[in-house]
């Protein structure tokens, strides 16, 4: 789930001031990597500077810069604590110091899903960086890169940041090689669904398993050279 905030200038001094527009996501789960898009508006023309931080336990890169585009990306990873809230904290400046503005954008730490599939390699070659993804609800929430060592079965997760799960049913689809480069299967679907539910009195960390049977195959190219239109030489017969 993506969020978006802004922060206005003042109508009377919109020309001197700075629109700050950050979006990212609203939660994530501890340790987790993420990409905040801070576009800017308004002020002087010329490079714009600009500054972030985030509190204890959490960091963010890059720190400072300039840029001329007036749009610019930080990479955030959220701090450790389940249920706690980080504020990344934004400034921008224009090159002389002259005209500045802040912005505060919060995020909250959640509990990860884990999804899983059960992978079944049943050939007698390693398969390496199968593409596995995950949709809950017709939704692309992640996907995952595979090895799944030859003649035995692999467990795929993948830890899914989301702040809460309408109660009711709902569906996972687990699609294994999309692009069908690696691997193919008995009934010929790489798609696998089933569905899950969540209760009315609220729940925690959802495990949430499908079993696969893949069967991964290797394709081997052999290149031969033909000696062709080369004619052999006629022997006289002997006198």
């Amino acid at each position: 789930m993506m969020a978006a905030i802004a922060v206005p200038a003042p109508a009377a001094a919109q020309n001197d001031s700075y629109l700050i527009e950050v979006s990212g996501p609203e939660v994530m789960i501890p340790g987790e990597k993420a990409v905040l898009t801070v576009k800017v508006e308004g002020g002087p023309d010329g490079l714009l500077k600009y500054n972030a931080s985030v509190p204890s336990g959490a960091s963010v890169t890059p720190k400072s810069g300039t840029t001329s585009s007036r749009t610019f990306t930080l990479t955030v990873t959220a701090p450790a604590t389940i249920g706690s809230t980080f504020a990344v904290n934004i400034g921008v400046s224009s090159q002389n110091g002259s005209v500045s503005a802040n912005a505060r954008y919060e995020i909250k730490v959640v509990e990860p899903v884990t999804l899983s599939a059960d992978i079944v390699n049943t050939a007698n070659v390693t398969a390496v960086g199968i593409p596995v993804q995950f949709w809950v609800d017709g939704d692309l929430v992640g996907t995952v890169n595979a090895t799944i060592p030859a003649a035995t079965t692999q467990k795929v997760s993948y830890n899914w940041s989301v702040a809460s799960l309408s109660p009711g049913r709902h569906v996972l689809k687990v699609v294994i090689d999309p692009d069908q480069h690696f691997v193919t299967f008995p009934d010929g679907s790489n798609e696998f669904v089933t569905e899950f539910y969540v209760g009315d009195g609220g729940w925690g960390t959802l495990n949430i398993l499908l079993a696969i049977l893949v069967v991964i195959f290797l394709v081997v190219v052999f290149f031969t050279y033909m000696n062709r239109g080369k004619k052999k030489k006629k022997r006289r017969p002997r006198a």
